[in-house]
């Protein structure tokens, strides 16, 4: 046993990671393209948990780019919603800040990297409607 590593008598751990990785979309700076980046997070059973983490991420931004100014809002996920195959996502949203800078285009791609994100995560999801306070079509950022 002279020369050798103690610890090689016992069995290696079996690795304790248990996250998937999924694919998450994001808005480039630009506000016209999209990029994408692998995720590793711990799935929940229930999809809305799924899709509120997911779409956080997005508003957070990217680990390797800085995207944050493409979304300048703080969103506030009120509800969301899984019927078949639509998913319906409710924002309430807090105040924007008179200094943030609006890139144009942006409200349209961060929608767009959230619709891609949800589809490509959730099982069955065709279509991805967002609202503010309840109603569709209003901006969120944009005028």
């Amino acid at each position: 046993i002279a020369g050798r590593n103690p610890l090689a008598v016992f069995r290696s751990l079996p690795v304790l990671d248990k996250r998937a990785e999924i694919s998450v979309f994001f808005p480039d700076t630009d506000g016209k393209n999209i990029f994408e980046e692998k995720r590793k997070i711990r799935l929940s059973d229930e999809y809305e948990i799924q899709i509120r983490e997911i779409v956080e991420m997005i508003i957070k931004g990217s680990n390797f780019e800085n995207t944050r100014l493409a979304v300048p809002i703080e969103g506030i996920i009120r509800s969301i919603w899984i019927d078949k195959n639509r998913c319906i996502i409710d924002f309430r949203l807090a105040s924007l800040d008179e200094s943030a800078i609006i890139i144009p285009g942006s409200e349209d791609i961060f929608k767009e990297a959230v619709t891609r994100s949800v589809k490509k995560n959730i099982p069955g999801i065709d279509e991805v409607l967002i609202m503010e306070n309840g109603i569709f079509g209003r901006h969120l950022w944009e005028p």
